[in-house]
């Protein structure tokens, strides 16, 4: 869609996450939940994106996805 296009993803991290993957968002799977990420150059750094119900959940901190999943699923 067209957020996984945008030229602007890396101004939702608080510092430089580095580099994009040039291989762009990848699939994942929080708890059975379909995520999509965008790694970056800088360790740790990448883009989670999720869809829970009618909740999307944009996280720049893989274990901050999760335990907004967890949450969300209690």
């Amino acid at each position: 869609g067209a957020l996984e296009t945008s030229a602007n993803l890396a101004n939702l991290f608080l510092t430089d996450p580095g580099a994009a993957s040039a291989g762009g968002f990848k699939t994942g799977q929080v708890s059975g939940i379909a995520t999509r990420y965008l790694p970056y150059g800088k360790t740790g750094a990448s883009l989670n994106v999720a869809w829970t119900t009618d909740k999307l959940i944009i996280s720049t901190s893989y274990n901050g996805l999760k335990k907004v999943l967890t949450n969300l699923a209690q």
